[in-house]
């Protein structure tokens, strides 16, 4: 395996990891969310604005594989 190999390899493995993390954050809100008073906007918003963030951080990991596949590579 080259050098470019193992970052993407490290890239995906790393991204599969975090993501199942971020998913477990989102599912929590969601709960929290469905529990959480209505009689409460600002709770109800923290909790929303934590699984927007949640679904942008997955979001952006399912890149990191094709990103770490074109990072410039630099010998020592």
């Amino acid at each position: 395996m080259n050098t470019r190999e193992e970052l993407v390899a490290f890239a995906a493995s790393t991204a599969h990891e975090l993501k199942n993390a971020v998913a477990a954050i989102a599912m929590a809100a969601e709960m929290a969310q469905d529990e959480a008073p209505d009689d409460v906007p600002e709770l109800q918003a923290l909790l929303s604005r934590m699984q927007g963030s949640a679904t942008r951080l997955a979001a952006l990991l399912d890149t990191l594989p094709a990103a770490a596949s074109v990072w410039p590579l630099t010998e020592d």
